[in-house]
C-alpha cells in the first residue's frame, strides 16, 4: 500500500554548507540501507520493499539538471561492517539509473549506517555550493553502537574543512526520538526540526 510507503523509516536530509552558500539545488547523494534488517516488515510488508518506494518517490521528481549520487550499504557481505560502496557519483540524469540499481539490491549485511552518511558527505564537501545528503534507513545502527555519545557528526564533519554541518531531520514515531538526541548531541540542536513523515501516494 502507497500509504505505508514512509512507516517505520526514517528519511534524514542534511545541510553541508553554510547558509549564506545555499542555493534551490544542491548537490545530493541518496543513501539507501540495503543490509539484512530491511527483510523485517512493517505492517506485512518488507522495509526493503517500502524503502524502494521511498526512492523511486525522490528520484521520479528529482530535476535532471540537478546532481545525484548513490551510496549504499550492507548489500553485499555479512558480518562486514566495512561493506558501503558508492555506487553512483553526483551527476546530473542519474535518478533512472539509481532507480534500477535500488530494485537490484538484495539486503543481507551489516548497518554501517554511521560511516555511510560520513561516506556521502565527504563526497560532497569539495563542493562551495549547498549540498544535501538523504538517509532511507530503518534507523538501526549495527556497527556504531555508541552513535548518540560519540557525537560523530560534528567530530567527523563540521571541522572538516569546507564543510558545515548543520542537521535537518524529518523522521517518523520508531526512529525520530533516536535521532533526535544523536543530533542535538553532536549539533547543539541548532537547525534541527523534527516532524512526522506523511504518508506518500
Amino acid at each position: 500500500m502507497r500509504s505505508l510507503v514512509t512507516a517505520g523509516l526514517i528519511a534524514l536530509t542534511s545541510a553541508l554548507a553554510p547558509a549564506a552558500l545555499a542555493q534551490e539545488r544542491p548537490s545530493t547523494i541518496l543513501v539507501l540501507d540495503a543490509s539484512g534488517s530491511m527483510w523485517g516488515q512493517i505492517d506485512g510488508i518488507n522495509k526493503i520493499t517500502i524503502a524502494r518506494d521511498v526512492v523511486g518517490d525522490i528520484v521520479s521528481d528529482f530535476p535532471a539538471d540537478q546532481n545525484l549520487g548513490f551510496v549504499t550499504y550492507g548489500h553485499r557481505e555479512r558480518g562486514q561492517c566495512a561493506d558501503i560502496e558508492t555506487l553512483v557519483e553526483p551527476a546530473p540524469g542519474t535518478a533512472a539509473e539509481i532507480a534500477g540499481i535500488v530494485e537490484g539490491l538484495n539486503p543481507r549485511g551489516m548497518t554501517p549506517m554511521t560511516d555511510a552518511v560520513v561516506t556521502a558527505a565527504q563526497a560532497l564537501r569539495h563542493t562551495e555550493q549547498a549540498a544535501t545528503v538523504i538517509l532511507v534507513s530503518d534507523g538501526i545502527e549495527t556497527c556504531n553502537p555508541d552513535l548518540c555519545a560519540a557525537g560523530f557528526l560534528g567530530d567527523a564533519l563540521h571541522l572538516q574543512q569546507g564543510v558545515g554541518f548543520a542537521p535537518h531531520i524529518e523522521a517518523n514515531d520508531m526512529g525520530g526520538k533516536i535521532y533526535a538526541r544523536f543530533f542535538q548531541g553532536a549539533g547543539g540542536g541548532a537547525g534541527i526540526r523534527i516532524a512526522g513523515l506523511d504518508p506518500i501516494g
